[in-house]
């Protein structure tokens, strides 16, 4: 929320690989929940009909939930994941008609979790659920005009582990100076705006 709207995003499991060290004492803490695979490697064609190429786009729950938690996938396609008997995710992907322009694109996937099990979660695990909505719209001037342009809107909450959401609806000024002391180019890095925010939480 500290970035332009286009930059806004969480880290995904590519951010972190080796470089755990940029989250210094916290690593543990700092996990992606969410896991988009890409199976290009199969060779779907992104324009089939029958949606193939979005339904194995399909999301899945992060690695360290699927490993420490013991999740596991109740069937072929991955659509629900299980902690022990009971339901932990739902996942689902949708196609849609597509077009080799870039006008319309009508796929899209979601990764639902069981409140019961977020809830029981987030006690054993003593961690907040950061997460964010983005919605983008892109505003053409049907007159030719260089007035085109992106509209964003971003919505951020957590939740904590008696299930309150907080929205996060202002960051206090003492933060958003710390981020802006980072430079033109250094603000951008996810690892170091949340090692300056840091100290302003602890």
């Amino acid at each position: 929320m500290l970035v332009e709207p286009f930059h806004r995003g969480l880290p995904i499991p590519d951010d972190f690989g080796d470089n755990r060290h940029d989250f210094p004492g916290h690593a543990a803490s700092v996990q992606c929940w969410i896991n988009t695979r890409d199976h290009s490697d199969r060779s779907l064609d992104r324009y089939d009909p029958f949606g193939s190429w979005s339904a194995q786009g399909r999301s899945s729950p992060g690695a360290w939930l699927r490993e420490k938690h013991g999740l596991t996938q109740a069937d072929d396609a991955g659509r629900r994941w299980l902690d022990g008997t009971r339901l932990a995710f739902v996942a689902e992907a949708w196609g849609g008609p597509e077009y080799r322009s870039d006008e319309r694109s009508g796929g899209g996937d979601w990764l639902r979790a069981d409140s019961a099990f977020l809830i029981d979660l987030l006690n054993k695990t003593d961690l907040i659920l950061a997460g964010f909505i983005q919605a983008r719209m892109h505003r053409r001037d049907d007159r030719k005009k260089p007035d085109d342009r992106m509209v964003h809107r971003t919505f951020g909450y957590l939740i904590d582990k008696t299930g309150e959401v907080t929205v996060i609806k202002q960051i206090p000024k003492a933060i958003r100076e710390s981020v802006e002391q980072l430079g033109r180019y250094g603000k951008y890095d996810f690892s170091k705006r949340f090692k300056v925010i840091l100290p302003h939480l602890e």
